[in-house]
């Protein structure tokens, strides 16, 4: 479900695009690069977001206030992602969403690496079947899966997600 629209300034200097932020469950808000302190304290105060868990290797959120960060840079290349990146991500979301708190999970533009973060949270931290987390992504991301790259990022998550179980 769309949370909001808001201009991605760190992607495109062009005041007219605009990136979604949107909750795949109540508890995880996916999107783009926070902009600075003030955009944090907007996460914080109006979705309630207490941890943040930084996919993108474009911009770092380090100085922005945030409290519970997990950065882990990963390049937007279509190639298969270590397994290690997301099970930092699954040990982290299992810790913020444990203490009853709410993530918001970000890449630059919350179009291809944030979701596939989601989708291994949804399964290694809620116990969603691959089928309901894939569900849950493309109901929130209209499209998501469909694309060559979103196929390899998701099944890198799905490989992490069995050697996390294992």
């Amino acid at each position: 479900m769309l949370a909001e629209l808001y201009r991605n300034s760190l992607y495109a200097p062009d005041p007219t695009h605009v990136v979604a932020r949107y909750w795949v469950v109540p508890q995880i808000l996916v999107g783009g690069s926070i902009l600075d302190s003030e955009d944090w304290v907007h996460l914080r105060d109006v979705f309630g977001i207490t941890g943040v868990i930084c996919v993108e290797s474009e911009h770092s959120d380090s100085g922005k206030g945030i409290e519970k960060l997990c950065e882990l840079p990963t390049l937007d290349d279509g190639q298969p992602k270590p397994k290690e990146l997301f099970v930092d991500a699954i040990v982290f979301a299992r810790e913020v969403l444990g203490a009853g708190g709410r993530l918001y999970v970000h890449c630059q533009m919350g179009g291809s690496r944030s979701p596939a973060f989601a989708y291994a949270i949804l399964r290694a931290v809620l116990g969603m079947s691959q089928g309901a987390a894939r569900t849950w992504i493309a109901m929130a991301k209209p499209g998501y899966g469909e694309h060559p790259v979103h196929q390899t990022y998701l099944a890198s998550a799905d490989s992490a997600v069995e050697s996390y179980h294992s």
